[in-house]
């Protein structure tokens, strides 16, 4: 893992299915991306938050906050 410019942690993800660990105090309330502004799906569960990112067609960054 990577930080982004940010300072956040960030890292490549390569399937449209994602369970990601939560760092503490980030509670996983939603998740969004960026590029295509888009509100995702967000489970969350034991530390853990899953999603499942729509088709990309360049690049995307998703946070979950």
């Amino acid at each position: 893992m990577r930080e982004a410019d940010s300072g956040r942690p960030a890292l490549a993800l390569r399937e449209p299915g994602t369970a990601l660990k939560l760092p503490p105090g980030v509670a996983g309330r939603m998740a969004s991306t960026r590029v295509g502004a888009q509100t995702l799906t967000l489970t969350v569960g034991e530390g853990w938050a899953n999603l499942v990112l729509p088709s990309i067609l360049d690049h995307e960054l998703v946070v979950v906050e």
